[in-house]
């Protein structure tokens, strides 16, 4: 598990070391907000994980990837992330091509559990990671949600 280097800068390094030392790449970059440079590959039994630098992309990635990957090898019957449906406290617009995993705080109330996404500045913004405490999956069909409407939800693990 490596952190940083992967992006597409002079000093991005790692993917080319990575190759040097015989560990074959099977994908770089994904169509994630934030975490587009993920870099993951293998050699023989052993799998590496290249996560971008940024703190959020750093999270986003690892709970969706490297920890669905551990589950997996620990042979958990369901390794995939749990999401589930909470309602949205407010509206709430954004745009992207990309799937996006916004920061957003989530608290059970009369009807279940109630998501609020949180002020983000970007995958550099630990701020925003203090406040939250999920993430808010924000898909790329449709960009405008108003208070009330169902929304998926993936809570940060302990």
């Amino acid at each position: 598990l490596l952190n940083g280097g992967v992006s597409a800068g002079k000093k991005d390094l790692t993917p080319q070391v990575l190759s040097q030392h015989g560990v074959e790449q099977v994908f770089h970059k994904i169509g994630l907000k934030p975490g587009k440079p993920l870099w993951f590959g293998k050699r023989d039994n052993t799998i590496v994980f290249g996560l971008p630098g940024n703190p959020v992309s750093v999270l986003t990635c690892f709970e969706i990837f490297v920890r669905t990957a551990l589950r997996a090898r620990q042979g958990h019957p369901s390794p995939r992330p749990e999401t589930f449906l909470a309602r949205l406290a407010s509206d709430f617009v954004y745009r992207t091509r990309r799937l996006t995993y916004h920061p957003a705080r989530i608290q059970p109330d009369e009807q279940g559990w109630r998501v609020e996404p949180v002020r983000w500045l970007g995958s550099s913004d630990m701020r925003s990671l203090s406040a939250a405490n999920a993430f808010l999956v924000c898909p790329t069909e449709k960009s405008d949600h108003a208070a009330g409407d169902l929304m998926r939800v993936l809570p940060f693990q302990g």
